[in-house]
This record gives C-alpha cells, sequence and structure tokens, in this order.
C-alpha cells in the first residue's frame, strides 16, 4: 500500500511542511498545538459550527487531497483513542448546571467520535464507506488494517485519518488513577491524515510503501 500524501496539525512545526522533521525539538508539556490558518482552507460560514478536531481533519484533508491529486476518496476510515474530550466536557457541565432541564444539543451532539469522519463525508460529500475505529491506543493500527482490508478488495483511494484531544481534566483523571507522572506528562494531541491506495502513481511522490502490518506493530 502505497501513501501518496500526508499532513498533520501538532505541537511541531508539522501542518503542510515536508521537512518537519530537520526543525523538530523536544517540546514542555504546556507547549501548545501549532494551528493551521483555518480560513484559508476552509469556509468562515463552517467553522463556527465545527470542533477543534473537525477543523484539523479538515485542514489536514485540504492539504493530503491537493498534493495527491484526489478529486475523491473512496473511503474515508478515522481513528481516535479517547475522541472529542472538549465536546465531552462540555456536555457533561450543562448537564450538572442545567439541574435536569433542557439542554443544547450542540455539544452532545458534537462529541460523538464518528464526528469528524461525519463532518468529512458531508463536507466533500462523500458517499463511499464510512468508518471510525476506537480501540484505545491500538484504534490507528486497527483503522490502517481496515484501509488495507478495503483497498486490496475494491481498489481506489482511501483517506486515513487519527485524532486525539487533551483537556485539562484528562491529566486530572490519570492522576486520580494513578498513573506515573511521566506518562501524564506524555498525554498529547494532534491530528494526521494520509491519503493511501495499491497504485504507485507517478504523478505524485510516494512517501513510502507499506510491506507488512500486524496489530500493535507497523513494518
Amino acid at each position: 500500500v502505497f501513501i501518496y500524501s500526508i499532513s498533520s496539525v501538532h505541537k511541531q512545526d508539522t501542518f503542510s511542511n515536508r521537512g518537519f522533521h530537520e526543525s523538530m525539538s523536544v517540546y514542555s508539556k504546556d507547549a501548545e498545538m501549532k494551528l493551521p490558518n483555518y480560513k484559508e482552507l476552509l469556509p468562515s460560514v463552517s467553522l463556527r459550527r465545527m470542533n477543534a478536531s473537525c477543523k484539523n481533519a479538515l485542514a489536514c484533508t485540504a492539504v493530503v487531497l491537493k498534493d495527491s491529486n484526489t478529486e475523491q476518496p473512496d473511503a474515508i476510515i478515522t481513528a481516535t483513542g479517547l475522541g472529542n474530550l472538549g465536546q465531552s466536557m462540555g456536555f457533561l457541565q450543562n448537564m450538572i448546571l442545567s439541574e435536569g432541564g433542557l439542554l443544547n444539543p450542540g455539544p452532545f451532539i458534537q462529541s460523538g467520535h464518528n464526528v469528524v469522519a461525519g463532518q468529512l463525508a458531508l463536507t466533500m460529500k462523500n458517499y463511499g464507506y464510512n468508518m471510525t475505529h476506537v480501540q484505545q491506543n491500538v484504534s490507528f493500527e486497527y483503522a490502517l488494517l481496515d484501509s488495507e482490508l478495503f483497498v486490496h478488495e475494491n481498489g481506489g483511494r482511501v483517506l486515513i485519518g487519527a485524532f486525539d484531544e487533551k483537556i485539562e481534566a484528562l491529566s486530572e483523571l490519570a492522576q486520580k488513577m494513578d498513573c506515573e507522572s511521566t506518562w501524564i506528562d506524555q498525554l498529547s494531541e494532534g491530528t494526521t491524515f494520509m491519503c493511501a491506495g495499491l497504485e504507485k502513481d507517478s504523478a505524485t511522490v510516494s512517501y513510502t510503501h507499506l510491506r507488512a502490518h500486524e496489530t500493535g506493530r507497523n513494518l
């Protein structure tokens, strides 16, 4: 399986930067995400209704599809360990504050793990295979395996993505669960998307060739 293009939003300078590995550095646990200029990539009207994960996913997808000369992927497969934590926390807080009253459904709708894949499909008007894998720290491995199976059975190109958020409450919960401090300091966030397929496209530069795959191990 060939990976034609890749884009990532992270605490490193990775977005739309092919040479980011040359400028990578050790960052502190308090480092902030280096966000792209959404207004240059996405319609301003839709930005107001999207959570952070959806914005980053759509920004990465715009770059990935352009770099790989792909108009429409044949499948959208995403992975997440914990989902949209910010929206989930917002909904729970509203539930407590309302004391049994009526709630705004927006945070609940935006808190679903499959919101990103659904938003991508709606934005691109994509009616192909759409799947979100939620298996904690091996979510991406399962999404990658699913992508391999899809292209071997159906051909075409697959949009593969992974995302996770970090909120203050996550560190607090980890401390209450007696997790090691070094592990808590490593909690991070980010969004990465790539376009892949079976054919080696001469029109684009393939980043790498995935030769084999096992759950929990990439070769």
